[in-house]
């Protein structure tokens, strides 16, 4: 029996480098064929990065870091004592990585987790286990990119964002009456120099710039896939319609969400899970901003579980807001981006590059 397991292990071996090598040769020749189309997604990748991801992350990020560098994280949540330690029972100076987690974009929860681990403050176990809930798109991006791109009003997204965050809650309370939660250091000391500015920034323009590459690395495998007609193969054969199809691309890029029409209010509730989700290209950046500080075995197990709360959560918060928050029918979109209007956003990333080129 061990020899004839020892055999299937050596045959994986040998057979997953062909494997992978026939399907790099086949996508080469896939972006080759279909070089229009790669690089029109790739441009407006870049487009999405230079004048949404950087100007909206790269701030929070920076802020954060100095927050964990000085130490005053503990400060900041003194004044939710009560509800933290009562009602989600976290440590007091960890429940500001729970109000930035779900406030501030998809990243920068894992991102505070990952450099509270670094910097020795809690063990990677702790950070394991609020990376769960310390997870979600942020006001931001449901209101304006969802809220107003899609169904014509901010409200919408609003809702959206409170779902998703009464949602995190619930997970919060039970996963932390099951799991103890540790911090090894009170924070109460404040520490401050300048070159906890520098590094804080220096990090988070490295970070951002991962992201920024694996947004537009993956709008080539979107590029591929509709150049391949493989969604309109799916569409066809499982009867879906061009929503349903916009909703399997936001699995693989949340962006995609805002190629909804017709305002799908009936689908509100399906959208919220998957903006909770993130897509797959969002899990990635998670991965790259993580840097293997602390295992993320806990939070892709539960995110089956969070899809299906987040669901049921919308679904009542909408029905129980329908009549007052909700539009009958969808005002015209507003334009919430101008993507000519980027040159602010080259000189923040031309001044991350001097940044990091200082520092190294």
């Amino acid at each position: 029996m061990t020899y004839t397991g020892g055999i299937m292990i050596l045959t994986k071996q040998k057979t997953a480098p062909y494997l992978f090598s026939a399907a790099a040769i086949l996508y080469c020749v896939l972006l080759i064929t279909n070089a229009e189309a790669v690089t029109d997604g790739i441009i407006e990748s870049i487009f999405r990065c230079i004048n949404i991801i950087v100007p909206s992350l790269f701030a929070f990020m920076a802020v954060s870091g100095v927050i964990i560098k000085s130490r005053i994280y503990s400060y900041i949540s003194k004044p939710f004592h009560f509800f933290s330690k009562y009602i989600i029972n976290v440590p007091d100076n960890l429940f500001f990585i729970f109000i930035l987690g779900n406030i501030s974009g998809y990243p920068i929860g894992i991102k505070l987790l990952s450099d509270m681990v670094k910097e020795e403050k809690i063990p990677p176990r702790t950070a394991e286990i609020m990376s769960c809930y310390c997870y979600a798109g942020g006001p931001a991006f449901l209101t304006g990119a969802v809220g107003l791109a899609v169904f014509g009003s901010k409200k919408v997204g609003l809702l959206m964002f409170l779902s998703i965050l009464t949602a995190n809650f619930l997970v919060g309370m039970v996963m932390n009456r099951i799991f103890k939660l540790k911090c090894l250091d009170s924070g109460n000391s404040f520490v401050f120099k300048p070159e906890t500015v520098i590094n804080s920034i220096t990090e988070a323009g490295r970070s951002l710039f991962v992201m920024c590459a694996l947004i537009v690395f993956f709008s080539t495998i979107i590029s591929v896939l509709d150049s391949c007609n493989v969604f309109g193969l799916l569409a066809d054969n499982f009867n879906i319609t061009d929503n349903g199809s916009v909703l399997i691309k936001s699995f693989l890029e949340i962006s995609s969400v805002t190629r909804l029409t017709g305002a799908p209010y009936r689908l509100i509730p399906l959208i919220t899970s998957i903006c909770g989700f993130g897509g797959i290209c969002v899990i990635l950046q998670i991965i790259a901003v993580n840097q293997n500080s602390f295992s993320l075995r806990m939070f892709f197990l539960t995110r089956g579980i969070c899809f299906i709360i987040q669901y049921f959560v919308s679904l009542f918060i909408f029905m129980l807001f329908n009549n007052k928050y909700v539009a009958a029918s969808a005002a015209q979109p507003e334009i919430i981006v101008d993507f000519n209007n980027f040159v602010p956003s080259i000189c923040l990333i031309m001044m991350i590059f001097l940044l990091v080129l200082r520092k190294d």
